[in-house]
């Protein structure tokens, strides 16, 4: 793919069978569950942001629903089973190579026991939400619990 002006835009256009890459996108969800008048957190083991505490989240697959794709990935890091509830924020990061958009749910925990899934979280904790917590590295939006 070389980058070439289709469109009125610079685009990925492929050199030998002139297909156009018109846009790349990549959903991310990312969670605030609440059990009681408590919110789950977790601490990042990998970057971007290792060690950095956050709500669990992570990539919608192909296939999957992004209701879908919350639950999926806190169940992968923490064990738990939740239930959305609503949608709290959506925030993007428009380039011109990607366009990434970061959807914020609040859940409700349903059951199970926590269980830290090591590769991907450091540490895991339920606490009474007295702190500001950053809900994206899209924007600045602030959620206060």
């Amino acid at each position: 793919m070389k980058w070439q002006k289709c469109g009125g835009r610079r685009r990925q256009v492929c050199p030998n069978c002139h297909y156009v890459l018109w846009s790349k996108e990549s959903i991310s969800v990312g969670g605030i569950v609440t059990k009681g008048d408590q919110i789950l957190l977790v601490q990042r083991a990998q970057n971007p942001g290792k060690g950095r505490w956050t709500i669990p989240g992570g990539y919608v697959e192909q296939e999957e629903t992004m209701k879908v794709a919350i639950q999926r990935e806190i169940k992968e890091e923490t064990g738990i089973i939740t239930q959305p509830q609503r949608i709290v924020s959506i925030a993007e990061l428009p380039s011109e190579k990607s366009h990434d958009v970061y959807v914020t749910f609040c859940l409700r925990y349903a059951s199970g026991e926590i269980v830290r899934q090591p590769n991907e979280v450091g540490q895991i904790c339920l606490t009474r939400a007295s702190k500001r917590i950053a809900i994206s590295r899209f924007d600045s939006t602030i959620i206060e619990y």
